[in-house]
């Protein structure tokens, strides 16, 4: 929190006379919610700096802790409390203050600083010492809220505080007066007094002359229990609601920001926040051009909508390449993009990579420091909704992209492939001895090429998300049937199964894909005669499959390369032919939950372990 106010005004204030008061109210969270400018400004702060702050941003941190031990433990049993505070300034320096404590209804307080001489024994007391009716009286005046008291008979008796100020009442007129005189246009006040004088304590709000009153009001009674008189206390809490309505607005906002689902919604939704939570006549939405490196007009209000793009080295790209701006008047930048534009207040609020939300008025107008706040809270939450809609399209334009290639392969390569494979059975007839490898070759590749595409079909489902939901899978049984398929294709393999007879794990028919790639691999890659481990363990969460070959083994500088996509090539790595195999297995581990590695094995060749969770 900046303070607004330099070392020579601070030292001024402190200069005041013995009797000058400043005051603060605070909530039942012991939150400054009213301040007169004569506190706030005696500790170098402006009223709107502190309203909204707590108690401790007024204490060090032995001030805070004496306010702990002393002052709240004397407002729970006593009700007031009276003594020196060492009191926080917003330089950071440390001042001794006099300051009282009253402890007000709904678990509010009001907290009075009085500078002078710091309190003594009574016997020690100056003869020029002001006397505590006086104090109390220089209290009661300053008070930011109005102390009333009214008789039996509905007459007010006393009005005193500066809260009468914003309503220019005269206290002369009102002393005197007749409550259902004055107030006959306003039955909640009435009905206050009214009530207070059959016994009730009565807490209520009201609209007088557009502003929102708080009353707070109880009867006094003699010894007798006779009530003889009505004393409460009214405070003007319109700038409370005000921020009250904002911080919902922004709340609210905030949620429809994040459910909106394009840039161009969430675009229209700020613009309409702005307008509804700040009042700002002018609101606009710019967007960033990146190819013409400009800002343009999104949306907002009409003016704004008008105006040309905004270029490099004006005070809008400053802000979208920096920080939120805020001047009282929009001519005092260097290089507004429209001076001719007729704005007075204005502020740049930048919108991350996407833009920048300009809020202004016609002509100059007080930017209060929570107006500054929900601005920037404002522009974080636009920004993460931008983003997260920027994420969303790029992943319906990659989405589209990939069910376009699985409608291309599932068609048109498939159907091709299918008619070379027709027109290879009719050669092999056709042909000679000579010619039949030729044939046979041709069979293969479109049964390769035909399995592979089956395979990458698989993965573009997992990554569209277009798959079949997981269940309990054996993984015991699915090895089994892939090992009797591998020993009819390598039968010169030796291939052996060690571990639980069932081991079940979270996931679906395409792990039989996974296991096959792995088994296949291990063997494809030595020697006719190739050995194969595979080992099965479980624990209470996961099941690990070990395949262990006696090949080459895998370089370690390798091993991690070997899922990549397209990884062909790499020396003494299982990864060869079309570098799709292993990266399948990655992809469908990833998308199981598991994992999968690659070590030493014992047979001295590669490893590859498996961890799959359980359902």
């Amino acid at each position: 929190m900046d303070g607004t106010a330099g070392g020579d005004d601070l030292a001024r204030r402190r200069a005041r006379p013995p009797t000058a008061t400043r005051v603060a109210m605070l909530d039942g969270d012991r939150v400054v919610e009213s301040v007169d400018d004569a506190f706030a400004e005696d500790l170098g702060y402006g009223a709107d700096d502190l309203l909204g702050e707590s108690w401790e941003v007024l204490f060090d941190g032995d001030g805070r802790d004496r306010v702990r031990d002393r002052v709240f433990t004397a407002l729970s049993s006593e009700g007031h409390w009276r003594g020196e505070l060492p009191c926080l300034t917003a330089d950071g320096s440390v001042d001794e203050r006099t300051v009282t404590v009253t402890r007000l209804s709904a678990g509010r307080s009001m907290w009075v600083i009085q500078d002078g001489d710091p309190i003594v024994p009574a016997p020690e007391r100056t003869p020029g010492f002001t006397d505590r009716t006086d104090d109390l009286r220089a209290i009661v005046e300053s008070l930011p809220v109005i102390v009333f008291a009214v008789n039996t008979e509905g007459t007010i008796t006393r009005m005193d505080g500066v809260g009468v100020e914003p309503f220019e009442l005269d206290r002369d007129h009102h002393i005197g007066a007749s409550v259902s005189d004055l107030y006959r246009d306003y039955p909640a006040v009435v009905g206050t007094i009214e009530r207070c004088l059959t016994g009730e304590e009565v807490e209520t709000s009201t609209q007088i002359d557009g502003r929102t009153i708080e009353l707070s009001a109880r009867p006094i009674h003699n010894d007798d229990g006779e009530i003889v008189e009505v004393v409460g206390v009214a405070r003007d809490i319109t700038e409370r609601h005000r921020r009250e309505h904002q911080l919902e607005g922004l709340a609210k906002g905030s949620r429809a920001l994040m459910s909106a689902d394009t840039k161009a919604e969430i675009a229209e939704e700020l613009a309409e926040i702005t307008r509804r939570t700040l009042g700002a006549p002018v609101v606009g939405v710019w967007s960033y051009d990146e190819t013409a490196d400009l800002l343009v007009p999104a949306t907002g209000t009409e003016d704004e909508t008008a105006r040309p793009p905004a270029d490099p080295g004006t005070a809008e790209m400053a802000a979208f390449e920096g920080d939120e701006l805020v001047v009282d008047e929009y001519a005092a930048f260097d290089t507004p993009a429209h001076p001719d534009a007729g704005l007075g207040t204005v502020a740049l609020v930048p919108l991350g990579e996407h833009g920048v939300l300009r809020v202004a008025a016609t002509q100059s107008v007080d930017v209060t420091t929570a107006e500054r706040y929900l601005l920037s809270v404002l522009g974080r939450n636009a920004t993460a909704a931008l983003d997260r809609a920027a994420r969303e399209q790029a992943l319906q334009d990659r989405t589209e992209q990939i069910e376009f290639l699985n409608s291309l392969l599932r068609h048109d390569v498939v159907n091709g492939l299918m008619i070379i494979r027709a027109r290879a059975a009719e050669l092999e007839d056709a042909v000679g001895p000579d010619h039949q490898d030729a044939v046979e070759a041709i069979r293969c590749w479109c049964a390769d090429s035909l399995d592979l595409i089956e395979k990458v079909r698989d993965v573009l489902n997992v990554v569209t998300d277009r798959h079949e939901d997981t269940r309990a899978v054996d993984t015991r049984s699915i090895i089994e049937d892939e090992v009797e398929r591998v020993r009819s294709t390598f039968p010169g393999a030796t291939v052996d199964i060690a571990g639980p007879n069932r081991a079940v794990v979270d996931a679906d028919d395409l792990l039989a894909e996974l296991f096959g790639n792995v088994v296949t691999n291990a063997i494809e890659h030595n020697e006719d005669d190739a050995t194969v481990e595979i080992t099965l363990t479980e624990d209470d969460d996961t099941v690990t499959v070990r395949i262990a070959d006696d090949g080459p083994g895998i370089d370690p500088e390798y091993r991690d390369r070997v899922f990549d996509r397209g990884a062909t090539g790499i020396e003494d790595a299982h990864a060869n032919g079309n570098g799709f195999g292993l990266y399948y297995v990655s992809v469908m581990v990833e998308r199981y939950g598991g994992s999968v590695d690659i070590e030493r094995s014992s047979l001295g060749g590669a490893a590859f372990v498996i961890e799959l969770p359980k359902p």
